[in-house]
């Protein structure tokens, strides 16, 4: 029974794993697309530099939640889909960050929660919304 829940047959079809890749991707690049934009909004303006990780919060988490919601193909299981493209996108983006050469946050726990909870709200959305 546990073992059922755990591993559904679309997981060893890969299909799971593609839908989590997918949004995964696509919230990096749109979490790329909002820090650009951030970029040049902070260039136009003066921010204190308090407000900059939460800023970077606020778009992890819209990325992963916007991913999840709107764009993915979520019609079953979107608590363990959304938690899964929280995830992916966590690895993903903290790998690319690490390989610019930037030193991690000590907040990565708290990332992983935020975006996890975002994942997961995202996928109830999307499992939830009328197609």
């Amino acid at each position: 029974m546990i073992r059922r829940f755990f591993m559904p047959e679309n997981i060893l079809k890969n299909n799971y794993l593609k839908e989590i890749f997918k949004g995964s991707m696509f919230a990096f690049i749109l979490s790329i697309f909002f820090v650009l934009i951030f970029a040049l909004i902070a260039r136009l303006f003066s921010f204190n530099a308090d407000v900059i990780p939460t800023i970077n919060m606020v778009i992890k988490v819209t990325s992963v939640f916007c991913s999840v919601a709107f764009f993915a193909k979520i019609n079953e299981r979107g608590l363990i889909k959304g938690a899964g493209v929280a995830i992916g996108f966590l690895f993903v983006s903290y790998l690319f960050f690490v390989l610019l050469g930037g030193k991690t946050a000590n907040s990565l726990l708290f990332d992983l929660i935020l975006c996890i909870i975002a994942g997961v709200v995202g996928g109830i959305i999307s499992v939830n919304r009328k197609k």
